[in-house]
């Protein structure tokens, strides 16, 4: 799991360079494994706007299972 963080981390840090975001970087800071309805542990303000992913995702040997990505709206 944390290799698919770190993976996706990087991407993101791809995506943003490329647009010409340089005031922000991205860094893995680990799965958290949150059950639902459970807020995010990044700084956050009740009510303030989230981008969230959600893929169905199957990691050998495990069931397959929901992977949700919830990101703080980049201003």
């Amino acid at each position: 799991m944390l290799e698919i963080d770190d993976m996706i981390a990087s991407a993101t840090a791809s995506a943003l360079a490329e647009h010409g975001v340089a005031r922000w970087s991205v860094r893995s800071a680990g799965c958290q494994g949150v059950r639902a309805g459970i807020r995010p542990a990044f700084p956050y303000v009740e009510g303030s706007e989230l981008v969230v992913g959600r893929v169905a995702a199957r990691v050998e040997p495990f069931p397959a299972a929901e992977l949700v990505l919830v990101l703080p709206v980049l201003d």
